[in-house]
């Protein structure tokens, strides 16, 4: 019984962490801007980590700009980012040699504060590039990622008005760089307190909820729900072709192995 209560309990908490990735990446929260030091949103998140990379032999470099401006930012988010891109990179290196070396490194240039994150892992397919700050797009093994920390990512610098890229080729590392201007004066923030607020009302979506398990197809879309979104569930793949031809929706969550069809 204690095993069976410890699988439960595991795959209750995969279900609720991959709920929660959903949520931040669906749900367009109003930042919470003021001004920021990104050396030190940084170094908080690496030391945040420390632990982490220490067990997992990652070994930290970090050159920060001595003069590095302040900016204006909402600092949780993109200490999200900078954690998201460290744990891929503390990832891949382990995965592929055991261990690793990763560099931060921050500079200004001209209007923009440029922050790089550059490790010794397997490196990106070149076929993977175009595809890698997709929704849910992992080269991962089951269970390993749910592909939703790049898009994050991505949805968070570009509500910054910056930009996130990658420089990399298979066999030697990656270098993700994100790219924030530098903002001084809460009206180059861009749009007006009303629009803002406008761009912020949530769209209720209608989901489509697939997967043989009980628990977690209760659990989806009860949690889906409760955000206020129009979901349907179905426990097999025949009924969820069917479900698919005659209906539209905004989203389809799907277990990959499904007994029958997967």
């Amino acid at each position: 019984i204690k095993n069976d209560v410890k699988l439960i309990h595991d795959g209750a908490q995969r279900v609720a962490g991959v709920v929660k990735r959903l949520l931040t990446f669906a749900r367009q929260q109003k930042p919470q801007r003021d001004y920021v030091s990104i050396n030190e949103l940084i170094e908080t998140t690496l030391a945040f980590r420390s632990y982490e990379l220490e067990t997992n032999n990652t070994k930290v470099t970090t050159y920060f700009a001595p003069e590095l401006p302040a900016t204006i930012a909402d600092g949780a988010q993109l200490q999200q980012v900078f954690l998201n891109l460290i744990v891929n990179a503390e990832t891949e290196m382990k995965l592929a040699h055991g261990k690793g070396k990763l560099s931060v490194r921050t500079e200004a240039i001209d209007n923009t504060i440029r922050i790089s994150f550059k490790d010794n892992g397997p490196g990106i397919a070149k076929e993977n590039m175009a595809r890698l700050f997709d929704p849910f797009f992992t080269t991962r093994e089951v269970g390993q990622g749910t592909g939703l920390g790049l898009s994050v990512c991505h949805g968070i610098v570009t509500e910054h008005n910056g930009q996130i890229y990658v420089d990399s080729k298979r066999g030697k590392g990656a270098t993700f760089i994100v790219e924030l201007p530098i903002v001084t004066r809460p009206r180059q923030l861009g749009l007006a307190e009303s629009e803002v607020e406008e761009s912020q009302k949530a769209a209720k979506a209608k989901i489509l909820v697939i997967d043989d398990e009980p628990i977690i197809r209760d659990f989806l879309s009860r949690v889906l729900t409760d955000e206020g979104h129009e979901v349907e569930t179905v426990d097999n793949a025949d009924d969820a072709l069917q479900k698919v031809g005659t209906e539209r929706y905004s989203l389809i969550l799907l277990d990959i192995k499904m007994p029958g069809m997967s």
